[in-house]
């Protein structure tokens, strides 16, 4: 995901802190020592997703694991997994010759890599994936890679940065090979790749439903027909300044968004460095999940919900 005007920014390598704890929630309970600003919103979700670890909200690194990592990198993914996140966010791409890989790359569909300098990412082949580096010295990572670190871990949300139509099917097949539908959500500002899903789940007479994220952001702000274009499952991403320019207007599709079954996803845009002051508002309004940059952050504030908790 990136934010208005945004290209693909270098990460900071920053050093492993000492082994993440164990998360262990608490049950569900609605705490009472709140600030008076925080006392009616603390919506309690069911956790039925396996891999949400706190009740209040799902968390998604952002590109991996946020800004504790070069972003999309294995390293990246490694670390979410390693905190305990719920799932990770990433983008993907397809080359030339139809290997699924992992890049953000600039609003244009490009991207710098060391010695050769910009690249167009749909006209890299397999042997560009394999010897190209990043500015920030990691090598692009294969979608069948990180499917392999992440099973029976943490769940993915691939967004298909790529809009083209002829990248469903192969990233389709990876998820099938790797016994993962359950594991796996698709998602794409291009909201017509939902019906290209669609049929190609229908082709492969899938009965596990794959559910889409159809991603909107600032200022180009556009939603689905909710039973037309959506399954029950699927969800809306939203770019979190919507939130905080036009509250009445995100309250009101989230309402008709959830008549569907439709749940929905704020994601932070990149460069966006203080997310930690729209949580309460996050959890107020009923995310179902954020995205973050900042998973550690993040996790501590739930920590805290959890912590004012009655014992």
């Amino acid at each position: 995901l990136t934010g208005v005007g945004q290209g693909p920014t270098s990460s900071v390598d920053i050093i492993p802190s000492s082994p993440p704890e164990v998360l262990t929630p608490s049950p569900p309970c609605v705490p009472t020592n709140l600030r008076p600003n925080r006392q009616h919103h603390r919506r309690i979700r069911p956790g039925s997703n396996k891999y949400q670890k706190f009740p209040q909200v799902r968390m998604e690194g952002h590109r991996g694991a946020g800004h504790l990592e070069p972003q999309n990198s294995l390293k990246a993914f490694q670390r979410a997994i390693d905190i305990g996140l719920d799932g990770v966010e990433t983008d993907v791409w397809l080359s030339k010759d139809g290997v699924v890989f992992i890049d953000h790359g600039f609003a244009n569909g490009t991207e710098v890599f060391q010695d050769v300098g910009l690249k167009k990412l749909i006209e890299l082949t397999s042997s560009d994936l394999e010897n190209l580096t990043l500015l920030n010295g990691e090598k692009l990572v294969l979608l069948e890679d990180l499917l392999d670190l992440a099973k029976n871990k943490i769940s993915i949300n691939i967004e298909l940065k790529d809009l083209r139509e002829e990248i469903v099917a192969p990233v389709l097949d990876l998820v099938i090979e790797k016994g993962m539908l359950g594991q796996v959500t698709i998602s794409s500002f291009n909201h017509s790749l939902r019906k290209t899903l669609t049929e190609e789940v229908a082709e492969r007479c899938i009965e596990h439903p794959l559910n889409f994220g159809f991603i909107t952001d600032v200022p180009n702000v556009t939603f689905p027909e909710y039973g037309v274009d959506t399954i029950p499952g699927d969800s809306i991403n939203i770019d979190a300044l919507y939130l905080i320019r036009n509250e009445t207007a995100a309250r009101a599709e989230m309402a008709k968004a959830a008549e569907y079954g439709v749940k929905t996803t704020y994601w932070f845009p990149w460069a966006y460095n203080t997310e930690e002051t729209l949580y309460d508002k996050l959890l107020e309004v009923g995310t179902d999940t954020i995205i973050t940059n900042k998973p550690l952050v993040l996790m501590d504030y739930l920590r805290m919900l959890q912590n004012e908790c009655p014992k």
